[in-house]
């Protein structure tokens, strides 16, 4: 009898997917791994990365307002706050270091590779932005002198060292041992130094800027408003804000403010007063420091322009009768200002959109009647431009919106075109302040070509400059509310708009100490 021998079976299917799996699995988990130098490598990269992002962000992301994180470049993401982002970066640093040193060095390599260059991108374009300049000059002068080609070169041959002295394929790369301890250890304390310096930067970096554009978180204010015009009471140190839209309702009619808005260096606050203007934009207002009281006259309602006059003492606003024989044709889009040497308030300019007139006449109010200027020489139209007068020189200065465009200045009656080689483009609806702690004009934004600007120009008496020492702008906008706030005294801006966006936030400019 023969012996019965065993039955050979062939493995079923599931047995060969099993073995391709611990087969493969042994490919992408076993050893050798990725030295955990590249890992720190990387873990240092990333963190810097992560160091500019918060570096550049505004004090109102910081503050719980992540409605002002205007500088993120990567979306709505970066609308979270500081805690969230902070946060999902610890997660990522956390899987990123697990795949790195479970994987085996081949898959590991790559991903270590793609991460490096990705990371080392992120601070080129962060560091190259320079929002983070506004905290001082000498870092605005670094980031300008950035070079993206010296910035690859270095890094190339940085990242060549590192895998050159860590991968280790045949030999060490220290025939003593003494040395590589000693070079390790330095590398250590370089690594320690450097995210010590990178808490701190970002620490630092947190509290005000030193110069540049900086908004001004208040409790309560206006709506969103345009078109709106102010005056600054320099006894009772405040704004009076009055007026303004707060957008286009259609059938060519708008929204029309009559609110009275003082604004004391900190806050807003709605007067509310009994008796007002009726609602109007783009009108005329300056405070009469020999009398002490706030003059506004005409601007534009749903109706049309409007030829009225109204003075504010502080508490209520009053309505001076009209005299048809000496008061300023109905206007809107002119500028009034306080000439301390005629004492009295002075009018120019301004539109007339059913008569398709733009004005070039001047006038003088007195408290009493409005008296017409006789003016010397040429008398360029204007409308929707900007006007400040400067109490030191003794004259008015004034950016003209069109033809014949420029810089003019007004004093004794005659308007002189300066010959400036640098000034700001030809601008309308946009303001112009003094700043008489500084002796400085400031003007920001506008229209020019039909593109709406956010740039800060500076002249001081012989040459306009422009102020781009800083990267945390108010949003470009036109019709907004500037001027020279006594309180702080520096140039503040409030509201505006930029086409379909009304704006209602505020912004203080504070300019580097000579």
């Amino acid at each position: 009898m023969k012996p019965v021998s065993p039955t050979s079976t062939s493995p079923s299917r599931m047995d060969s997917f099993r073995e391709l799996v611990k087969a493969l699995l042994g490919k992408i988990l076993g050893a050798p791994y990725l030295p955990f130098t590249l890992t720190a490598v990387f873990i240092t990269t990333a963190a810097t990365h992560l160091a500019l992002i918060l570096m550049n962000e505004p004090l109102s992301f910081w503050n719980g307002n992540p409605d002002g994180a205007g500088v993120a470049a990567i979306g709505t993401w970066m609308l979270i706050g500081p805690a969230q982002v902070i946060g999902a970066w610890l997660v990522y640093f956390i899987l990123a270091i697990l795949c790195l040193n479970l994987v085996n060095i081949r898959w590991s390599l790559i991903g270590w590779l793609t991460a490096e260059f990705s990371h080392l991108y992120g601070v080129q374009i962060w560091w190259q932005a320079c929002h983070f300049s506004r905290w001082s000059d000498k870092l605005g002068l670094l980031c300008q002198s950035f070079n993206d080609s010296v910035y690859w070169f270095l890094s190339a041959i940085l990242l060549g060292i590192v895998l050159t002295a860590y991968l280790k394929p045949s030999v060490p790369a220290f025939s003593n041992s003494t040395a590589e301890n000693y070079i390790t250890r330095g590398l250590s304390l370089a690594a320690i130094t450097w995210f010590l310096l990178l808490i701190s930067a970002t620490m630092w970096s947190v509290r005000s800027p030193t110069y540049g554009w900086l908004p001004i978180q208040t409790a309560s204010g206006p709506l969103p408003l345009q078109e709106a015009e102010g005056a600054y009471d320099t006894q009772q140190m405040k704004l009076i804000m009055f007026g303004g839209t707060t957008g286009f309702l259609g059938h060519d009619h708008w929204e029309f403010k009559n609110d009275t808005w003082e604004w004391d260096g900190f806050n807003w606050n709605n007067v509310s007063p009994k008796h007002s203007p009726s609602p109007r934009s783009r009108t005329g207002m300056a405070y009469d420091e020999d009398r002490g009281v706030v003059v506004l006259f005409g601007g534009r309602d749903n109706d049309g322009p409007l030829e009225d006059t109204w003075e504010w003492d502080g508490v209520r606003w009053k309505m001076i009768p009209k005299k048809d024989y000496s008061t300023p044709p109905a206007r809107y889009g002119h500028e009034m200002y306080y000439d301390p040497v005629r004492k009295k308030v002075v009018l120019y300019g301004g539109y007339y959109h059913d008569l398709k007139t733009c004005f070039s006449d001047a006038w003088e109010w007195d408290g009493a009647d409005w008296v017409k200027i006789e003016l010397e020489g040429e008398s360029p139209i204007a409308s929707f431009f900007a006007l400040a007068y400067n109490p030191d020189k003794q004259y008015a200065l004034s950016l003209w919106s069109s033809y014949p465009g420029g810089t003019w200045s007004f004093q004794e009656n005659t308007w002189t075109r300066l010959p400036l080689k640098i000034q700001p483009s030809h601008r309308s609806w946009t303001s112009l302040a003094y700043d008489s702690s500084r002796k400085l004009f400031v003007t920001f934004g506008g229209i020019s070509q039909g593109n709406i600007l956010n740039d800060t120009w500076l002249y001081d008496g012989k040459q306009w400059t422009p102020f781009t020492a800083t990267s945390f702008l108010p949003t470009a906008r036109s019709d907004m509310v500037i001027w020279y706030d006594h309180v702080r005294q520096r140039v503040l801006l409030f509201g505006g708009h930029n086409e379909g966006d009304v704006f209602n936030d505020t912004w203080e400019l504070i300019l580097p100490n000579k």
